[in-house]
């Protein structure tokens, strides 16, 4: 799942989001949700 995200992103974009979302999750678990709500 991350992997195809980060594929459609450049190098860029892909760590800002990386890191824009490690900042604002607590666990792996709502990290991953973070990147893909519609699994929740």
């Amino acid at each position: 799942m991350l992997r195809k995200i980060l594929n459609e992103m450049n190098s860029v974009e892909a760590m800002e989001l990386l890191k824009s979302k490690i900042k604002s999750t607590a666990s792996n678990a709502e990290f991953l949700m973070a990147l893909n709500p519609d699994k929740a």
